[in-house]
């Protein structure tokens, strides 16, 4: 289907049958408006099964009914309706009543995030070893793409497994090879990352607290950034 037919399907289902050309589907109108009908219902049972594979925790924790009927109110809003289906369940966490669900919801997402990030070497222990210490706090670096970061409401309550390790309120979700790791961390690593969103070298988070960087490292979350040299 081409982008302008794609773009007039859209528009009808959010619309209802009345903003259906004529032309768009072939036979009878009445038949067009079964296609639509039996069109609409395989994309809602796509967008369901999309949330329920997203949110596989998250519905074990709440039950299957509480989970569904979060999920029909999320589906209800035209923002979401809005979103391509691998994106379906941006916002989604918000939604559940409590501070455990929502942090098990969130944390899952960020997982999902981070699986789907773009690939990048990660600092490492390792690398860093095989530098010259004046060299090593000359390294620029950001944040690793497939880090994300979960203000955590009730921390301790999180349920994953495998556990997260860690202490502390914040959620470190990176993936610096092909597993993906969760770590809780506290308000210094935290700090140390919004720093290397700006871009910073090592040596200045070294200097800043070098136990939270260590961590960082460890966990894959920052990246070396690769000066051009023209």
């Amino acid at each position: 289907m081409s982008p302008d037919l794609q773009t007039q399907m859209m528009r009808a289902l959010r619309g209802g049958p009345s903003c259906l050309p004529s032309e768009l589907l072939s036979g009878t109108r009445r038949a067009q408006l079964r296609a639509l009908k039996a069109h609409a219902n395989t994309i809602n049972h796509a967008r369901r099964i999309a949330l329920e594979d997203s949110f596989k925790r998250t519905r074990e924790l709440v039950g299957h009914d509480t989970f569904h009927e979060v999920a029909e109110r999320h589906l209800e809003s035209p923002a979401t309706v809005e979103l391509p289906l691998r994106s379906i369940g941006c916002g989604m966490a918000a939604r559940f009543a409590t501070p455990r669900a929502r942090d098990l919801a969130t944390a899952e997402w960020a997982w999902l995030e981070a699986h789907g990030a773009a690939r990048a070497p990660a600092l490492t222990l390792r690398t860093i070893g095989d530098q010259r210490p004046e060299r090593l706090v000359d390294i620029a670096v950001q944040p690793h793409p497939a880090c994300r970061l979960v203000a955590l409401e009730d921390a301790d309550a999180l349920l994953w497994n495998p556990s997260q390790t860690g202490a502390g309120d914040m959620l470190l979700v990176t993936r610096p090879a092909n597993d993906i790791r969760l770590t809780r961390i506290g308000r210094s690593a935290t700090r140390l990352l919004a720093l290397a969103r700006k871009r910073t070298t090592l040596g200045r988070l070294l200097d800043e607290d070098a136990a939270a960087t260590t961590t960082l490292v460890q966990q894959g979350a920052l990246r070396p950034v690769l000066e051009l040299v023209l």
